[in-house]
């Protein structure tokens, strides 16, 4: 069983690292993506471009695959999705699911804390993110030597790829899980929990933003069992 892993922002493929091995193990055949962006693959920056790049990859695989989308990821495999025959199913891990005409920006807004200071800041053309806030957000609950080699790997993110409105929403014809990550700090967890009443097919884990690098072995199990549920249900209903 294949399954395409695909980044959030400001990272890169680097950030399935300790996943790919336990994965294997598991039984499946990951396989990750760098998006388009600075510091990691060339192309356009937009959420057209992150979706051309990962349709052009998939494209390339000759048997059925799961797209599983981290954070923005999410918005990624859910523009894609569509335009490939050979998907059959959509996993999220705290993953944003913007409708047809909504940027990955707007499907989170409803559920930002107004009164918080935002994290990120633009720098011309590109989002950062605020350093001191880093940790806090995305690492909490890492190892502290993991999370600082993640941060030290961090690359600015294209405004438009957040800013772009959807041209498709897979998760509306294909069917999909959801990983909900219950202590996460940045991805509003009542956004995921809200999404994720979409489908039958959804955990909760205790688990700040990045489970591939604080509870890798249960996330494994997790993705696992969620990716070959979604292969039996994306076959059977074909």
């Amino acid at each position: 069983m294949i399954t395409v892993l695909v980044h959030g922002s400001w990272h890169g493929a680097w950030a399935w690292d300790q996943m790919i091995p336990l994965l294997q193990d598991r039984g499946l055949r990951p396989i990750t993506i760098d998006l388009p962006g600075p510091g990691r693959a060339e192309g356009d920056q937009d959420l057209a471009g992150h979706a051309r790049a990962l349709t052009e990859l998939v494209a390339g695989i000759d048997e059925d695959v799961v797209l599983w989308g981290h954070s923005y990821g999410g918005a990624v495999i859910g523009e894609a999705a569509p335009d490939l025959p050979n998907v059959v199913g959509l996993g999220y891990l705290a993953g944003v699911m913007p409708d047809k005409g909504q940027t990955a920006m707007e499907a989170l807004e409803a559920y930002r804390n107004a009164d918080e200071p935002a994290p990120v800041s633009v720098d011309g053309e590109l989002l950062r993110y605020n350093p001191s806030a880093v940790i806090a957000d995305f690492y909490q609950d890492c190892p502290p030597e993991l999370a600082a080699a993640a941060v030290a790997k961090l690359t600015p993110e294209h405004v438009s790829s957040v800013a772009s409105p959807a041209t498709h929403a897979g998760w509306r014809t294909l069917p999909f899980g959801y990983v909900v990550c219950g202590l996460d700090r940045a991805m509003p967890v009542a956004m995921q929990r809200e999404v994720a009443k979409r489908t039958e097919l959804t955990v909760e884990l205790e688990s700040g933003h990045s489970p591939m690098l604080s509870m890798p072995e249960t996330l494994a199990d997790v993705m696992a069992d969620m990716t070959r549920k979604l292969y039996e249900n994306g076959s059977s209903a074909r």
